[in-house]
């Protein structure tokens, strides 16, 4: 390819600050329509759709309010359609020094939860940088970005799990328990401002917050934005594992409080993150994240067109922010029977009882670890405080068992 782009990127799971060229999308839609629900698949904290592409293959796609465009992972699913790639564009990885691949295609068709769209450009990478299936266990084919969201009011209803699109010339704002916040739209993703209470009696106003269904985290906050958002007493240190080419570290923590609008969230799991120096004069057009842990306790409507968000809480409003007791990163192994530690906090129950990093899980509490998917086994390591614990790992080739308490981490 002879014509080249660069650009730069920092993701939780996309954040593409790339614009594509003006194309013109083909929305099939009734006229005069009021509104398109598309059921969604919750799994592993992301909303899942699955999408006819181009006429032939049935593939899942996550929608992320927090990716600006549509992409595809897996490019060889693009070259079995005859895709033609027409722009190459060079992305720089999380590492900010990693160099990888993508190209612009078009004429694209999509097809999900009664929603057409025709002449739709998707950016397709080289390779599955994402690795989604090692990190959520999840066959996952691709992202719907705000390039689709934009032209509707957007609501979210995480209890029903269906995403629904209003035409913005037949809708009225919503009433009853749903509270309005102004938000702001760059790049067509919505950014909120948040109080946040760290550590009690220590509010800030924290600036752009990408409000990102592409996120299962509750919480990131870019410590460097603002000096004023020191750590709290009890974090661990952890490897942020979302990025394209290169992990970043931070901490994770809870905050005593956050504030959206008038609504009041406690003892919140967050992220902190200190951007490297090679971010210096590039901006990345946020503060920080909310992700699905903390949306999911709202109904949501984004109204894109006025730069306003809804929120109603829902039945899960009051439910605890938990994080996982056990001090272990996991991925999925090379085949469905084996699950990799990628990660083991110090000082963890999981380190003391002499879980180490490349260990290869295949039972756990004495049943194959291929019994349950990765979302699974998150869930159980985040049960009560003393629950027991026995992993049955290979290790050089060799049987091992480990038997360890949960605690509170954070």
């Amino acid at each position: 390819m002879g014509f080249k782009r660069r650009f730069f990127l920092f993701l939780i799971i996309l954040g593409l600050s790339c614009h594509l060229f003006a194309q013109s999308r083909h929305f099939v839609l009734k006229k005069n329509f009021e509104k398109i629900e598309i059921p969604f698949t919750f799994a592993n904290g992301l909303m899942l759709v699955k999408v006819h592409y181009n006429e032939h293959l049935f593939l899942w796609f996550i929608l992320d309010t927090g990716a600006e465009n549509t992409i595809l992972v897996h490019k060889e699913l693009a070259t079995l359609m005859g895709v033609q790639f027409r722009r190459e564009f060079t992305i720089i990885g999380s590492d900010l020094s990693t160099e990888l691949t993508a190209y612009l295609t078009l004429g694209n068709t999509l097809e999900f939860g009664g929603l057409t769209i025709r002449n739709h450009p998707i950016l397709v990478l080289d390779e599955d940088y994402f690795n989604f299936q090692e990190r959520t266990g999840l066959e996952i084919h691709g992202i719907i970005g705000a390039d689709v969201f934009k032209r509707f009011m957007v609501g979210i209803n995480y209890r029903s799990k269906v995403l629904t699109l209003y035409n913005p010339e037949r809708f009225s704002s919503p009433k009853g328990k749903y509270k309005r916040i102004p938000i702001d739209i760059i790049k067509n993703k919505p950014y909120i401002n948040a109080d946040v209470d760290i550590q009690k009696d220590t509010l800030s106003t924290v600036q752009k917050l990408l409000l990102d269904t592409g996120s299962a985290t509750a919480l990131l906050l870019q410590t460097n934005s603002d000096t004023s958002l020191a750590l709290p007493g009890n974090v661990i240190k952890t490897p942020i594992a979302f990025g394209l080419g290169g992990n970043l570290e931070g901490y994770r923590g809870r905050i005593h409080e956050l504030r959206l609008g008038s609504f009041q969230l406690a003892n919140v799991t967050a992220i902190f993150q200190k951007l490297p120096e090679a971010y210096n004069g590039r901006s990345t057009h946020r503060d920080g994240i909310i992700g699905n842990e903390i949306l999911s306790h709202f109904h949501i409507l984004i109204d894109y067109i006025n730069s306003a968000l809804y929120l109603a809480p829902n039945r899960n409003f009051k439910d605890e922010f938990v994080y996982d007791k056990s001090g272990l990163t996991l991925a999925s192994g090379k085949n469905e029977s084996s699950v990799l530690v990628t990660y083991v906090v110090p000082n963890s129950p999981a380190d003391k009882a002499g879980v180490k990093k490349g260990d290869i899980i295949k039972k756990i509490n004495r049943l194959p670890v291929n019994f349950y998917g990765l979302g699974e086994i998150a869930a159980k390591l985040k049960k009560r405080n003393g629950k027991k614990i026995r992993l049955k790992v290979r290790r050089d080739g060799k049987a091992m068992v480990f038997v360890f308490r949960l605690q509170d981490l954070i």
